[in-house]
């Protein structure tokens, strides 16, 4: 059956909602990278296509059938074309496969939808497309995609709704002999506004209270291998500065959660990792570079460098005395243990195991790590250093190592700064002086274009970043000029608390520089600080700022949900007021009766002129026999929406139709006067 009456408007309108859901599926799936661009763009164009047939032609007789058997054709070669895709793959890595399939399976059944039941078969695979990209590829680069399908996708279901009560009144009026009638106002964009707002909000705090997923080390299985190492801008958490890799290329604020409890007298950096390669415009550490580890009594272990590495390459070289510091990890504690130098010996109750990147982790048997004791030798600052500064530099070449990417600019940027500078002192204050007089502090600094090395963008182009860039800045400009250095990441600073301790927040997460000196071993360079902080002059920088660092707080997005829901609650409540304010009023028992009184009484002056309404003839059917004024013909439309429909009549609509029904009526017996009065006349 052909959408008949008022439901073809209405699928018009739906259909279009649900294209643009579909091809938000396709963008999501191709940005997830779960469907092929060009298979994307294809799909998408045989969707569209669908829809303009759809739209134009009727699905009846011989335009059914061609495309019933394009339908059938297309979805047997996409189930062809995923079973030869999948086979021999695991179970687990089927997801590009689905990804084609299901691509197919919506242009197969856009060619076919005739009903709202098929919309709604369109609608939950575009849903099941969403839901794909959604859980196989999370990610910013799908993530609008998927936000804006969801939305067309609730608002489609509503408009498949009025589609489907449509259709039913269709099918009554057709079966009554009537034709159908509008119960509710015309569609119009005004119409989505409380749908899109009523899912907008509900995808927004869902997306709050719903547990953040790190996405440092995440794998999906159902692609078939491992994600980028490095997750999206708002995964900056804690964990990004102890997961053993640096991004350049990643923003976000950092949250207030505590990490650690640890003494106030103690150095202000603490270390967790030594990141020593870089490619790719990522810091990470470097392989076989884990500490050794000895239990020598309960709950106790000694530390020392593993076997074949030298003093120079592994320790600090430094001669400062041992000191021991108790820490207390916080709820947002990541399992990385941080010490203010390298660790010789660590009491704790929970199991620890030795990472790459001279690193430790804690790992308890449950819930929030255990306090834990650290002995190790504080790692002074190079400015500190007093005296001459020679002898040999570590014989490894990882921490002079270059990659290709680095330009041949920043190379030279590197010999010259340090080139007038006596000892290796000077050369690194040289460098730190360049970096903060040359570049600014800012966590929304630009992102480098594809292609280029992070490093030279900040050097020469966007000249603003975080801890991150300066320190990799001072690490790449010293080593092109041969100097051993390389990149820590842990906490610096820390928040006063009470009984002579301090507390590292997430906030605190740093990542700063270790220099080795000639005759002093590695030595701390901080180049972020008392680096200028960037002024963009926006007057919504501070609000940004803190909405971002709240969003990254568990607690904090708990309170943006639950403020969220407040101001939602508050503008609905707001609006009904005003709805119903300026509600028209409408007819109740008494005033819907009005127009059924005129309808009867027409009927009985009917009866009266000889010509009275057949048993079988609906209200329909009386107006076209008795061809109304317009008026009156409205009065017909508005005794078939008493009768039939699912809204109220408006008392001023009942009113008028039952005025207009008296008129015809008399009008009718004004004219069979004149028809009696005509006869007689001729009778005579």
């Amino acid at each position: 059956m052909s959408p008949a009456g008022e439901s073809a408007p209405q699928q018009r309108a739906t259909r279009l909602l649900l294209l643009g859901c579909v091809l938000a599926g396709y963008l999501a799936l191709a940005a997830g990278g779960l469907l092929a661009p060009g298979l994307a763009v294809v799909a998408a164009n045989g969707s569209v296509l669908a829809a303009a047939l759809g739209l134009g032609l009727p699905l009846e007789g011989r335009s059914l059938t061609v495309r019933k058997t394009v339908s059938f054709v297309l979805i047997a070669a996409v189930g062809l074309a995923g079973a030869v895709q999948a086979s021999g793959l695991p179970l687990v890595s089927l997801g590009p496969a689905i990804a084609l399939v299901l691509s197919g399976m919506l242009v197969a059944q856009g060619l076919v939808q005739q009903t709202g039941r098929d919309l709604l078969v369109g609608l939950a695979l575009a849903a099941f497309m969403l839901v794909l990209a959604a859980g196989l590829a999370p990610g910013p680069a799908i993530a609008i995609p998927v936000v804006v399908g969801w939305v067309l996708g609730c608002a489609t279901l509503l408009r498949i709704d009025r589609v489907r009560q449509v259709e039913t009144a269709d099918a009554v009026a057709t079966t009554s002999g009537g034709a159908a009638t509008s119960r509710q106002r015309p569609w119009g964009p005004q119409r989505l506004v409380r749908p899109l707002a009523v899912t907008a909000v509900g995808g927004l705090v869902a997306f709050l209270l719903l547990p953040q997923a790190g996405a440092l080390q995440w794998r999906s299985s159902l692609l078939g291998g491992a994600t980028p190492a490095l997750g999206p801008a708002y995964s900056r958490d804690v964990a990004y500065y102890v997961g053993g890799a640096l991004d350049l290329r990643v923003r976000g604020a950092l949250p207030d959660d505590p990490v650690l409890t640890v003494p106030a007298d103690s150095p202000r950096l603490w270390q967790g990792l030594v990141l020593s390669t870089y490619a790719g415009g990522a810091w990470t550490v470097g392989a076989d570079s884990a500490p050794t580890l000895a239990r020598t009594a309960p709950q106790t272990y000694t530390v020392g460098s593993r076997p074949g590495r030298s003093q120079l390459d592994a320790g600090s070289g430094q001669t400062e005395a041992e000191r021991n510091d108790q820490a207390e990890p916080q709820a947002a504690f990541a399992g990385l243990l941080v010490a203010p130098g390298q660790v010789r010996q660590v009491r704790t109750a929970d199991r620890l195991v030795a990472m790459d990147g001279d690193g430790l982790q804690l790992q308890p048997d449950r819930g929030t790590a255990a306090p834990y004791e650290v002995r190790s030798i504080p790692v002074r600052a190079v400015s500190s250093v007093t005296g001459p500064t020679s002898g040999p530099d570590p014989a490894a070449a990882t921490w002079t190592e270059l990659p290709a990417s680095v330009t041949t600019r920043t190379r030279t940027l590197g010999r010259e700064l340090v080139a007038a500078a006596p000892d290796r002192v000077a050369a690194v204050a040289a460098v730190e002086t360049y970096l903060r007089d040359h570049a600014t502090y800012a966590l929304d600094s630009p992102l480098p274009r594809p292609g280029v090395d992070p490093v030279d963008d900040f050097l020469f182009n966007s000249r603003s970043g975080f801890c991150e860039h300066f320190a990799a800045a001072e690490v790449i400009l010293l080593r092109s000029a041969g100097i051993p250095a390389r990149l820590v990441t842990g906490f610096a600073g820390g928040e006063p608390g009470p009984a002579g301790t301090r507390t590292f927040l997430a906030s605190d997460a740093h990542a700063w520089v270790q220099v080795f000196v000639p005759g002093h071993g590695w030595l701390s360079s901080d180049p972020t600080a008392g680096a200028t902080l960037a002024t963009t002059g926006s007057w919504w920088t501070p609000a940004t700022d803190l909405l971002l660092r709240t969003f990254g707080s568990a607690g904090g997005r708990i309170a943006l949900a639950a403020l969220l829901l407040g101001v939602t609650g508050l503008a609905w409540a707001v609006a009904a007021v005003l709805r119903v304010r300026r509600r028209p009023r409408v007819a109740g028992a008494g005033s819907a009766a009005e127009p059924f009184a005129a309808f009867g009484r027409l009927e009985r002056t009917l009866d009266r002129l000889g010509t009275p309404r057949a048993g079988s003839e609906t209200v329909a059917e009386l107006a076209r026999r008795l061809r109304p004024e317009p008026g009156a013909a409205e009065a017909f439309r508005v005794v078939e929406r008493a009768l039939y429909g699912a809204a109220p009549v408006r008392a001023d609509a009942a009113g008028r139709a039952a005025a207009e029904l008296d008129r015809l009526s008399d009008a009718l017996v004004a004219a069979a006067a004149a028809r009696h009065g005509s006869g007689a006349a001729a009778d005579r």
